[in-house]
């Protein structure tokens, strides 16, 4: 089934605010996860200020590219609250007051003990012959209004009100008005570490096709990337079997890079080998200001005895001098054997930060070693772009070269 069969749509939130870095725009993701899960395609979302004439010219252009149009914000009782117009603008239609609207706006404010303000009453105006959408949850209305017959639906700003809005009403509606029943899109998403994203285009590149079904497409973060491939069917059993054959080809040409897949985190994964070998961990941290050891205690970790946090890596030193360990070149194992003992772990991973190469742009060598059960794994790089993001990647990292000498120094133990 191709993409012409699959209703479309484009999302608009609207706020100055947006547009300066005030606020984030958290509406725009839930409402595409929504309208995703409902088997509908977002084409485009994008953001307008508080400019009547924008906000049209932003209505104009989405009704051109899709089947209907969904917009969020500026429906409050203020003078910069300028969608009502906009959207009745592109219509052609003048703004009409709806009585029930004003009762119930009047009604939410009555229940909470106020007295409704003057301006509120602008919000009980919506372009005339719209579909009012009610809102039980705040004091502005949503609104459904076609222009050149395409619907433009029109909810709140407010997070809570717009969640409500479109689980209980607009989605419903969709529904109806699409006679969506079976279309379906489903996502696998594999989770990529040790490994740039320019490398993982060289060695699938060839399977990222824009538009095809199924779609594969790259989403990079720090210390990370996310591959999604997407179908577009009928139903679950048809999304299995295209989506299939694309993660095993994507598996066979990145093997242990790929950590795990949809919702796993690092930590996660890596909890999850420690107690499928029934492992512990303990872990001395002179990197990461305990980060890592705070991925792990978040899940919570079970595997994991305890953790040691210095805030350099002569901090450690001097702490194992004072416990008997010399400062040879195997004074990591020394640490590694006197953390084991004192915590009774069976494994102990050592995290340091050094000065770098290159002092001026505040680069750090980071190590990682990974001791226990006769064997170990070390791993080296360097790191930068601030203590916030030396910390997150050190940890990540230093969890992958644990995942890694789980999966390969144990394999066979």
């Amino acid at each position: 089934m191709g993409d012409t069969s699959f209703v479309s749509c484009e999302i608009v939130t609207i706020g100055s605010e947006l547009l300066i870095g005030q606020l984030v725009d958290t509406n725009s993701s839930m409402i595409a996860g929504r309208l995703t899960d409902s088997g509908i395609l977002v084409k485009k979302s994008s953001s307008v200020g508080d400019i009547s004439e924008e906000i049209e010219e932003a209505v104009l252009d989405a009704v051109g590219r899709c089947d209907f149009v969904l917009t969020t914000g500026g429906l409050g009782p203020t003078g910069d609250d300028l969608t009502r117009q906009a959207v009745a603008a592109a219509a052609g239609v003048e703004l009409h007051l709806r009585e029930d609207l004003l009762e119930q706006i009047a009604a939410f404010f009555k229940r909470f003990g106020y007295t409704m303000s003057e301006n509120n009453k602008r919000q009980a105006f919506i372009p005339e012959g719209s579909e009012a959408l009610f809102n039980p949850v705040g004091t502005a209305p949503g609104f459904i209004c076609h222009v050149k017959g395409i619907p433009v639906i029109s909810i709140p700003g407010v997070p809570r009100e717009a969640e409500y809005l479109m689980d209980n009403t607009v989605i419903p509606w969709i529904r109806k008005r699409f006679s969506i029943c079976s279309q379906k899109i489903s996502h696998r998403i594999l989770k990529i570490t040790g490994i740039g994203e320019s490398l993982v285009d060289d060695a699938i590149g060839d399977l990222i096709i824009p538009g095809g079904n199924p779609e594969v497409a790259l989403l990079a973060s720090p210390g990370d990337i996310s591959l999604r491939i997407t179908a577009r069917t009928s139903d679950q059993k048809e999304a299995i079997e295209k989506i299939l054959p694309v993660e095993r080809e994507i598996r066979s040409r990145l093997g242990k890079k790929i950590y795990g897949k949809d919702r796993d985190t690092m930590e996660q994964v890596v909890e999850a080998l420690l107690e499928k070998r029934g492992l512990s961990l303990s872990i001395l941290d002179a990197c990461t200001q305990g980060f890592i050891a705070g991925l792990l205690y978040s899940i919570p970790s079970r595997a994991l005895k305890g953790s040691m946090v210095f805030r350099e890596c002569s901090e450690l030193m001097d702490f194992c001098r004072r416990n008997g360990s010399d400062s040879g070149s195997d004074w990591i194992r020394n640490c590694s054997d006197m953390e084991a003992a004192y915590l009774g772990s069976d494994l102990v991973m050592t995290l340091t930060a050094e000065q770098g190469s290159d002092p001026e742009n505040d680069i750090v060598r980071v190590s990682c070693s990974v001791t226990g059960r006769g064997t170990e794994r070390s791993f080296e790089w360097d790191s930068g772009g601030g203590r916030k993001r030396v910390n997150r990647l050190s940890a990540l990292t230093g969890l992958n070269t644990l995942r890694l000498f789980l999966l390969e120094e144990l394999a066979d133990r």
